[in-house]
């Protein structure tokens, strides 16, 4: 069942890979952000979409991807799902991970359109201590050529004792409703 969500996931995240209109230097939480206690009991991961395109004016020949996990992320569950381009990753010790790509060669977005943009995609568990109402944050920072560094939009998941049994709630008469639902102060209408 595990490896079915993981497989479905995966796909998910290839149609936000493959789709250049929405790319430029962000993040995003694959699959639901509002995970339950059973979730975290039963070691299901979270995975993240990093996405990075080169915004410059020029090639970018060396990219440095940095993430700093957040304390309620078991580091020593990360593990790399994908990349876009070979990469060597480099652990400073706890909860900072640095994907280096060397010779990357990324065209710049004028001239490369969907050829200067790369992805990361990984997945990593929460702590087991990790309760309902808290939240996991998290953003990656993206250097170019140790020229100019780009941080992401933070992703957020929530923890809900009824994750599991929150459904959609009926939209109102205009068709619009708030997700996820409950919040826990972030959310969009839909």
């Amino acid at each position: 069942m595990l490896r079915l969500r993981l497989l479905l996931l995966f796909l998910l995240a290839l149609v936000f890979v493959l789709d250049p209109v929405r790319a430029q230097n962000d993040k995003q939480v694959i699959g639901d952000p509002v995970i339950s206690p059973e979730d975290i009991a039963a070691d299901v991961p979270i995975i993240y979409l990093v996405r990075f395109q080169n915004v410059g004016l020029d090639t970018a020949h060396n990219i440095v991807v940095r993430d700093t996990l957040d304390p309620r992320l078991n580091a020593g569950t990360f593990l790399t799902i994908d990349a876009s381009h070979p990469f060597q990753l480099l652990g400073e010790g706890g909860s900072v991970i640095r994907w280096y790509f060397d010779d990357i060669d990324l065209p710049d977005s004028a001239s490369g359109g969907p050829n200067s943009i790369g992805y990361i995609l990984f997945s990593v568990q929460p702590q087991a201590f990790v309760s309902p109402g808290q939240t996991i944050s998290n953003r990656a920072c993206i250097s170019f050529d140790d020229i100019s560094t780009i941080c992401t939009n933070e992703t957020l998941v929530w923890v809900d004792d009824d994750a599991a049994a929150v459904e959609a709630p009926p939209a109102d008469e205009n068709g619009w409703h708030v997700v996820p639902n409950p919040n826990y102060g972030q959310f969009e209408v839909r």
